[in-house]
């Protein structure tokens, strides 16, 4: 049976004629450069809204101003590292350190990341979740925020 990797990288233009990864420009790299209306070994813009900058411990981020919906912030924290990584017996080791995040930090005991979640609003499922991929886990938080006269206040 042929793998996985193999027909989807022949419809990707990301494999040689022996099914190992072929080096160079993959039709998507092609796709998403033309989409984006800029060449194939050129940098994406970045969209001059974006506020981007970095942490004492690497940490990059990026912030946007969304109106919509109004008093509400889409957070994103994506973790370059999923389950490509793992050994045959590590198999399911970055989906459960996923769900650990959630569990207990040095700041929240057992339980109180979700507390506290909820305490501002924020449910699990619909506002807070996580998914781990081959090559990175994304963590999601969808988050209430106070208008700017609350804000003064607390």
């Amino acid at each position: 049976m042929e793998s996985l990797w193999r027909k989807c990288g022949h419809l990707w233009g990301a494999v040689g004629p022996e099914g190992t990864p072929s080096p160079g420009v993959s039709f998507m790299d092609e796709a998403t450069s033309i989409a984006a209306g800029v060449g194939v070994n050129e940098e994406l813009p970045i969209d001059p809204t974006i506020t981007i900058g970095e942490l004492a411990n690497g940490l990059r981020y990026y912030i946007q101003p969304n109106f919509s919906p109004m008093h509400h912030a889409s957070i994103r924290l994506v973790v370059k590292v999923g389950s490509f990584i793992e050994e045959d017996d590590e198999q399911g080791l970055a989906h459960m350190v996923e769900h650990l995040a959630f569990r207990a930090t040095r700041s929240f005991d057992h339980g109180a990341v979700r507390e506290y979640l909820a305490s501002i609003g924020a449910a699990f499922g619909a506002d807070v979740n996580a998914e781990t991929g081959q090559t990175e886990t994304v963590y999601k938080l969808e988050v209430p925020v106070p208008p700017p006269s609350d804000q003064a206040a607390n």
